[in-house]
């Protein structure tokens, strides 16, 4: 969860190394402040989940380097919609077991994305009525053939940058406050010739908001594809 002045939390980010925070390049504001992580419900200090107990932990923003937006974004056009932040110091894993980086789509996987496949997006967007949540929302999605919002999105360019996604079996749409939020599924690679599981971010949400927030729709949103940036992303952290 990304917190800006007034602790307004507008966006969301994932972790993807134990500095770096990716999210969308329009969250990146001089408001930004702060970046609160494994946080579950808003509202209390101690998120208690099945009998265990845990607290946030926030991070400031790298005073040596600021977010890095990506070379090729357009903000009328929401193009190329991603970016990073670098946090002030190291999360430490081992000393906070609830807090976890997501994976990154390298490969070795062995099978791409299918229109069947169920993926998870994770955020603090509004819901009916335009209503804050208090706990942090889970949703399932489809991938969606990219011609279908090459139609409804015609004035956006629509590229391999981009992934086209349909509510899932909950008919969940994303909404204001979750731009920046991951969108994940469970990926299959080979590990010492074992097939293992592990949940790996392929989109983030850009252009993915309904007409009104908790409602039901048929038309399919436009995410960022984190793979169409992993060059991007690899040189900017190693660099």
């Amino acid at each position: 969860m990304l917190l800006y002045a007034e602790m307004k939390p507008l966006c969301g980010g994932s972790i993807i190394t134990d500095r770096y925070i990716l999210t969308a390049a329009h969250c990146i504001k001089p408001e930004l402040q702060r970046v609160r992580l494994g946080e579950h419900r808003i509202s209390t200090i101690r998120d208690c989940v099945s009998g265990v107990c845990q607290s946030f932990e926030e991070f400031g923003i790298d005073p040596y380097q600021k977010p890095q937006v990506h070379p090729n974004y357009r903000s009328l056009a929401n193009y190329k919609d991603i970016a990073l932040i670098k946090l002030d110091r190291t999360i430490d894993f081992a000393a906070h077991r609830h807090i976890k980086p997501v994976c990154l789509p390298i490969p070795p996987m062995i099978s791409p994305v299918l229109p069947s496949d169920d993926l998870i997006l994770a955020g603090w967007g509004l819901k009916e009525n335009d209503l804050p949540v208090d706990i942090l929302q889970k949703g399932i999605m489809k991938l969606e053939e990219l011609n279908r919002c090459e139609t409804l999105y015609s004035l956006y360019k629509v590229d391999d940058s981009r992934l086209c996604i349909q509510a899932g079996a909950n008919n969940s749409v994303s909404c204001r406050g979750d731009s920046g939020a991951p969108l994940f599924w469970k990926s299959e690679y080979i590990s010492n010739n074992y097939i293992l599981q592990r949940y790996t971010q392929i989109g983030l949400v850009s252009l993915g908001y309904g007409k009104e927030c908790g409602s039901l729709t048929s038309e399919p949103f436009m995410y960022e594809n984190v793979t169409d940036s992993l060059q991007w992303i690899t040189n900017a952290i190693l660099n």
